[in-house]
């Protein structure tokens, strides 16, 4: 007989196979393995093993009774309701009841923080952090505003993890950069005065004076946008001006109970009469947004705002979650073709989608909420989340005001950052050095605004076809095509490689200014960026000259400068890296001397011109 020392056999009662009452008793404190050989591992059978031979002795193969059934149903009923009541408060029909944020932040509070001091934590599933993610993205903040970045726990509370991170693009859940703790109870345990309240994100966090600053996710967007200017790249973007503060308000009040929240309180409702209540409160508010963005391109018009961004991460998470684990089964956003085409105008505005991670946000609702999925079964992503889906053409900017009166000033970043007219499309009317003209096809039809517009060659010259006109012979692959093989989720080196190739051949037979000037320009130059910071040593050499080309052939002089502002910090630290250092060095003076507008710094980079591009370069100036 031999006896086994593991701790894990305690949990198990064993009995040998000999009758002896003395064996019996020398027995009853370990687990014995008849022929077992000494070099074997004793297994203890797993609680489903033994569920299994208990449920086979009492019924066999058969349905369990049922009386056992309804005694079941119950025990579950009451544990899901105890379950519910903690994680989703009900009113008293049965409701979901959202608690109030406990630390609140009002403007008069904005000029008393050390703004040098926040610290912003996030959870990647939760859309109201994902609120303050994409206004921290948009108005620049990401290196003046540090995030520490939480994943939900088995229990469902937040907590830190070391999150092996390949692509720093990619927003990742990591560990507490700010206090060094384990999950954010214990940060929220450390503020002044203690608190052992919910523990939500996002907080908005003073690290000097250890406490939390705001956890309501308005709050603090408001504040991103309108209190940290001092700080932010992109200062002139205001994503709540003062003309558009009533419509934004009008907007909020509708899409947060009904939306927002409305989602919540179909997937948390405690009773038929609850969820009933709370479908037709979200579909339709739903269907009256679709018919208002039949004709606006934003919530407010033109301008994307605050109201915009906070309708777009629950629709961004609408077909993927909402529709299948919180019951908002009417219909799903795909179906709605003003809302649908809305959600990827939004998306495809520069540096949105890499706030968007679409894995972790799957993994938070269907692994963790265990009283809505027991199973934590994870569905496959609908098929439209797909990059070449998400990229598609939207045809948005058709709605734009400017398309419909006379005349979009001339194309500068710093007008695309206040989006009016971001996104991909052609069809918008367009200003060219003060001279108004409206942009048609080569055929000279009015351009029909969806983006797929082919790359065709007509005597050496690679010009916008949107219509597709029969008298040139267009390139197998779209402009579109070529992008999103530049988006970088998911492709191959050698696509990315091919399709600069493409465009850069594009790009030095004197692309037509059309593609500049329309919204192609923006996602495309931020593409190359990522390409240059990440990509192959070939995809780096062809984005630097493709970037190169870019800066040559913008005719703006503050388009030219925005190009250089925002590729200078990328191609300097790639030059001090030792990463293609010539090609590097070409792009870096080449977009200098074109952006830049001190004449002393132009002078010197004409200096160090030099390379394969310089008679390009030559023949450009002249």
């Amino acid at each position: 007989m031999m006896h086994c020392a593991s701790p894990l056999c305690s949990h198990f009662p064993a009995f040998s196979t000999t009758t002896s009452g003395a064996a019996a008793k020398a027995n009853h404190r370990c687990l014995v393995y008849p022929r077992m050989s000494l070099n074997q591992t004793p297994q203890p059978p797993t609680p489903k093993k033994i569920l299994t031979t208990i449920t086979n002795l009492l019924w066999g193969p058969s349905l369990p009774p049922g009386l056992f059934i309804s005694t079941v149903r119950t025990a579950w009923n009451s544990a899901w309701q105890l379950m519910m009541s903690q994680l989703a408060p009900s009113d008293s029909s049965g409701g979901y009841s959202r608690p109030a944020s406990k630390f609140r932040l009002s403007n008069s509070q904005y000029s008393r923080r050390n703004p040098t001091t926040l610290h912003l934590y996030v959870g990647l599933p939760c859309p109201w952090a994902h609120r303050t993610l994409i206004v921290r993205a948009l108005k620049g903040l990401e290196d003046a505003i540090p995030v520490s970045i939480a994943a939900p726990g088995q229990d469902g509370s937040w907590e830190f993890q070391s999150t092996p991170n390949t692509d720093k693009d990619v927003l990742v859940p990591g560990k507490d950069k700010a206090n060094g703790r384990k999950t954010l109870k214990e940060v929220y345990g450390i503020t002044r005065g203690g608190y052992s309240g919910r523990a939500t994100v996002p907080m908005l966090w003073d690290a000097e004076r250890k406490e939390v600053v705001c956890n309501e996710s308005y709050d603090i967007i408001e504040f991103l946008n309108s209190g940290l200017n001092g700080l932010a790249q992109n200062l002139d973007l205001d994503l709540s001006p003062n003309s558009l503060k009533e419509k934004i308000e009008e907007w909020n009040q509708v899409i947060y109970p009904n939306v927002n929240n409305g989602v919540y309180r179909c997937g948390f409702a405690q009773s038929q009469e609850a969820y009933d209540r709370a479908v037709d409160d979200l579909f339709s508010t739903l269907d009256k947004i679709d018919n208002h963005l039949g004709t606006s391109r934003f919530l407010c018009g033109d301008t994307l705002t605050l109201a915009d961004v906070c309708l777009f991460t629950t629709l961004i998470r609408f077909d993927p979650v909402y529709h299948v684990l919180f019951k908002c089964t009417k219909k799903k956003v795909l179906e709605y073709p003003n809302l649908h085409g809305y959600m990827r105008d939004i998306y495809q505005i520069p540096k949105v989608a890499e706030t968007c991670n679409f894995s972790a946000i799957m993994d938070g609702y269907y692994k963790v909420l265990f009283p809505l999925n027991p199973g934590s079964i994870r569905p496959t992503m609908p098929s439209g989340y797909e990059d070449e889906n998400l990229y598609a053409a939207h045809s948005r900017e058709s709605f734009s005001s400017v398309n419909k009166d006379i005349e979009m000033k001339s194309c500068t970043r710093n007008q695309r950052s206040k989006y009016v007219g971001v996104g991909v499309g052609d069809g918008e009317t367009i200003s060219d050095k003060g001279k108004t003209r409206n942009k048609h096809s080569t055929s000279g039809k009015p351009s029909n605004g969806r983006m797929g517009s082919c790359i065709s060659d007509r005597k050496g010259v690679f010009v916008i076809d949107s219509d597709g006109d029969e008298s040139f012979q267009s390139a197998p692959r779209t402009l579109q095509d070529l992008l999103i093989q530049l988006s970088g989720k998911g492709k191959s080196r050698t696509k990315g490689e091919e399709a600069l190739v493409v465009i850069v051949q594009a790009l030095t037979m004197e692309l037509k200014v059309d593609f500049v000037e329309n919204n192609f320009a923006t996602l495309f130059w931020y593409r190359c960026l990522r390409c240059v910071k990440k990509g192959s040593d070939i995809e780096v050499e062809l984005a630097s000259q493709a970037i190169s080309l870019l800066g040559m052939i913008l005719r703006d002089e503050d388009c030219a400068y925005e190009v250089y502002k925002d590729s200078f910090p990328v191609l300097s630290q790639v030059l001090e890296s030792g990463s293609k250092k010539l090609k590097i060095l070409e792009c870096l003076a080449i977009v200098t001397f074109f952006g830049e507008k001190n004449d002393e710094t132009q002078k010197a980079m004409q200096i160090i011109w030099k390379g394969s591009l310089k008679q390009t370069v030559i023949r450009r100036i002249q």
